[in-house]
């Protein structure tokens, strides 16, 4: 019993062996049919898949009555049908075309490496998550809400006459055309946020009017009037200059006219600044103004002459302003003049002396003349009243032709209060 098969390693009879030993031994008949028994054991038995075990099962067609399970790996290079339920319990991977004639139910997770077409609808009942970017090469139809927590890039978005409602922010790169109404908390156009209803950064245009809707106040455009200025240009809104201060040349008023008297006056002191004042500024005084003051005639030679008497101040309320022979008035209004002097003739002629009172803007306010005797003493007086400007000027002139005179006397300028102010 030297012989044995190539596969299994059976024993084969040879000529010399012994009947009773082939058939009893281990190594005779009797371990052959051992191992082929061994083959169909559920533990131990041949499993077609080693050397000297069998070469591969083939089949032109295999039924299998009940269940089919493949431990490792199948491949099936035919198609595939299931005519019941294909059940998955792991991950599916296919390398190539899965063609499903009905449905196709997965109930795990289904993991599809390369690309997925469908000719056809795709129905999910429950959340559809896509990891990555989602492509949709034609229309997408979304009946219900679409959440998009990022961006959302869009060449147009049209809502079919539905609503759009983004709960985070909308962000467009072209234009945005809104037929309908467009319903904003708050519109902010060119980043500049301010908190208001309506806050425009660049430029506001707009083909008609912009209104307030509580009012009748209207939005003026720059076509309407020039810009802004600080100078008192026709047909410009008022603009402050850098102290603050509003430059016009006129300012006008209504027609509404007060009764009385008003307790303050608008004017300016030369400086073009408008600023109150007082009323008695201009229209009657709290107190008395006069300025009362001594006068010394002119010593003429005795070849006579004309000159000034010196006005000296004794009193001056008023304000008036003096040099030498001369008195300025300090503020327009009605004033009275008044005065008298005397003195003597120094030497023997007889003559006559001339006085006169003279204004810069009036001219002659008052005059006298009195003869003069040989050394002898002489007298007069002068007075006038009415309206005198601010900055007017008055003095008392003598005049001889022959002697020389002496003498002194008094004046009192007063400033008279009337019922109105002055025109």
């Amino acid at each position: 019993m030297s012989d044995l098969t190539s596969e299994l390693n059976l024993a084969l009879a040879v000529d010399d062996d012994d009947t009773a030993d082939y058939l009893v031994k281990p190594e005779g008949l009797r371990g052959s049919l051992l191992t082929l028994d061994g083959m169909f054991n559920s533990a131990t038995g041949h499993a077609h898949n080693g050397a000297h075990q069998g070469g591969s099962l083939q089949f032109l067609n295999l039924t299998v009555g009940q269940n089919l399970t493949v431990v490792g790996s199948s491949t099936l290079q035919g198609a595939v049908i299931a005519q019941a339920t294909l059940h998955a319990v792991g991950a599916a991977t296919l390398d190539s075309t899965l063609s499903v004639g009905t449905n196709l139910t997965v109930s795990g997770t289904s993991h599809l490496v390369g690309t997925v077409q469908i000719d056809g609808t795709i129905t999910s009942s429950g959340a559809l998550t896509i990891g990555q970017d989602l492509l949709v090469g034609r229309d997408l139809t979304v009946t219900r809400n679409a959440t998009i927590t990022g961006a959302l890039t869009a060449g147009s978005i049209s809502t079919g006459g539905g609503s759009l409602n983004v709960g985070a922010n909308l962000t467009v790169g072209g234009a945005a055309t809104i037929t309908g109404v467009l319903s904003a908390g708050r519109g902010v156009f060119g980043g500049s946020d301010y908190g208001h209803a309506l806050n425009v950064g660049g430029n506001g245009m707009a083909s008609g009017y912009w209104y307030q809707r509580a009012g009748a106040a209207r939005c003026w455009d720059n076509a309407d009037f020039a810009l802004p200025a600080v100078a008192a240009n026709a047909n410009t809104p008022v603009l402050r200059d850098g102290s603050g201060y509003v430059t016009a040349t006129y300012i006008k008023y209504s027609a509404d006219v007060a009764a009385g008297k008003p307790v303050q006056v608008l004017g300016q002191n030369g400086d073009g600044f408008m600023r109150w004042w007082p009323t008695n500024s201009i229209g009657p005084p709290i107190s008395s103004w006069f300025l009362q003051a001594s006068l010394q005639l002119p010593a003429l030679s005795n070849n006579g002459g004309t000159a000034d008497a010196t006005v000296t101040a004794v009193s001056n309320s008023l304000g008036a302003g003096i040099a030498g022979g001369v008195v300025t008035v300090p503020r327009p209004g009605y004033y009275s003049i008044a005065g008298g002097f005397n003195g003597n003739n120094l030497t023997g002629n007889t003559e006559g002396l001339n006085m006169t009172l003279i204004s810069s803007a009036h001219g002659t306010l008052d005059s006298m003349s009195c003869p003069l005797k040989i050394s002898s003493y002489f007298g007069g007086y002068f007075s006038w009243s009415g309206f005198l400007n601010q900055g007017e000027t008055f003095h008392l002139q003598f005049n001889t032709s022959f002697d020389s005179i002496s003498g002194s006397g008094e004046m009192i300028l007063t400033f008279i209060p009337t019922a109105t102010y002055n025109n």
